[in-house]
């Protein structure tokens, strides 16, 4: 697996890191029918394999960047919903 990474260098995406985002940069090294396998410009050459609908136009080779967010308020969100279901699964059960 040939690694087409740039040396560490300031990424495009300054105003993310200024908010307190991280960017990794991810060399797009195959892709595998529906599936872009892309190697992290990390010091291990991580892979992750993406749909190729989240990068559209890209090429074996391209340089991409990414950038993974916590949606805080739809964690909340989805874990009050959960423990509804629960508790609705809970009074089921005891009738």
């Amino acid at each position: 697996m040939e690694q087409h990474c740039p040396e560490k260098r300031k990424i495009n995406a300054v105003s993310a890191s200024a908010i307190g985002y991280r960017v990794m940069k991810a060399s797009i090294d195959r892709i595998d029918g529906d599936i872009a396998v892309l190697v992290l410009c990390d010091d291990r050459g991580s892979v992750v394999r993406l749909p190729v609908f989240l990068i559209p136009g890209a090429m074996e080779g391209d340089l991409v960047d990414l950038l993974i967010t916590i949606d805080k308020a739809g964690t909340v969100a989805a874990r009050e919903k959960s423990g509804e279901m629960v508790l609705k699964l809970g009074k089921k059960n005891i009738h």
